[in-house]
């Protein structure tokens, strides 16, 4: 098999998978459920080249717009930002093959998907008086701690486990 079909067979299954991973979800009432989600999108940038990591998220998004309606969900967002996060990862990731290198850029595309996420889920929220504040300040540490602080540890250990289960990965495709 060549490369070429090595990487469209490797993007198809990455974004099934990821799409997938979306139905397994633990429900947190109005924020976002946690899923698996971010460990498919970290592992899509760290295995896939750029072109092939945006059609990847890029078609497991289509996914879920066509069989989820996540459209009109304020965790479209979300969904939007493992786009640009898998991608800036796939490009950023190829620059240097340290290991503190590849840390550094998968806390970069895990930034960027709330980057893209929050903004949208704010926006979109059926309450939004529960990001009600005095002022801007208090209103952004109340939207990171309700949007942010509660994943963090979590998108901490997937993204660990996607780096381990990368390096594999390098290992059995290139052999």
């Amino acid at each position: 098999m060549n490369m070429k079909t090595k990487h469209i067979t490797l993007s198809a299954l990455l974004a099934v998978l990821l799409f997938i991973s979306s139905y397994f979800r633990i429900p947190l009432g109005f924020i976002p459920p946690i899923t698996l989600q971010t460990f498919f999108v970290i592992l899509i940038g760290l295995v896939l080249k750029p072109k092939y990591a945006f059609i990847s998220t890029s078609a497991s998004l289509i996914f879920q717009i066509l069989f989820q309606g996540i459209l009109s969900s304020p965790q479209f967002g979300f969904a939007a930002g493992f786009i640009v996060a898998s991608t800036t990862l796939a490009i950023l990731v190829n620059l240097s093959k340290k290991s503190w290198y590849t840390y550094l850029c998968v806390m970069i595309a895990s930034l960027l998907i709330y980057a893209v996420g929050i903004p949208y889920f704010v926006l979109l929220a059926s309450n939004p008086q529960i990001f009600a504040a005095n002022s801007a300040i208090e209103m952004l540490v109340k939207i990171l701690h309700i949007l942010m602080l509660p994943y963090l540890i979590g998108d901490a250990i997937k993204a660990i486990l996607a780096i381990i289960v990368a390096k594999r990965m390098h290992i059995l495709l290139h052999h």
